[in-house]
């Protein structure tokens, strides 16, 4: 390997954290940005530390970084990476924004329905999967229900009965 990225981790909703190899003179005309949906924005270096030919580079996003969606670091050298959420999943900042403070989750069953509920903050799309058997069953879209606190919410009536 020559120089690229090797790790790319969100810090916080403005901030994210890069591994990158490469020589000293390399990093000083290396540029990133964020692709999101095929949008780019500018990430600015904050700051950086090193050892040897390995840099930790902390980079600064104008734009909230949304989760959820599909985040790409990127260079002008043409080197990409998903950013990674697992850091930033298990803060204390994640929990305050994001963590269902009274909601219930689960499947709740009632004469007319089954509504079935739980928490989603990073996902995209989720589905409840209703089967009959192995080979005999449908999938049917869950619904953002708050697009804040990242819950997911399907009610299942009389359509799906046979």
């Amino acid at each position: 390997m020559d120089y690229g990225l090797i790790n790319a981790e969100l810090i916080n909703k403005n901030n994210l954290a890069i591994l990158y190899y490469g020589e000293s003179n390399d990093i000083n005309d290396v540029q990133f940005r964020l692709e999101v949906n095929g949008v780019y924005s500018p990430l600015k270096v904050s700051r950086f530390s090193r050892s040897d030919k390995l840099f930790r580079i902390e980079l600064y996003s104008e734009n909230e970084i949304v989760l959820g969606n599909v985040n790409v670091v990127k260079t002008n050298s043409g080197d990409e990476l998903g950013l990674d959420y697992r850091t930033y999943v298990t803060s204390r900042e994640f929990d305050q924004l994001y963590c269902p403070v009274e909601e219930e989750f689960g499947a709740f069953y009632s004469k007319e329905e089954t509504t079935f509920k739980f928490w989603s903050p990073i996902s995209d799309k989720a589905f409840v999967k209703l089967e009959k058997n192995e080979n005999n069953f449908v999938l049917l879209p869950m619904k953002r229900k708050d697009k804040n606190r990242r819950s997911e919410e399907r009610r299942v009536g009389k359509e799906c009965r046979s």
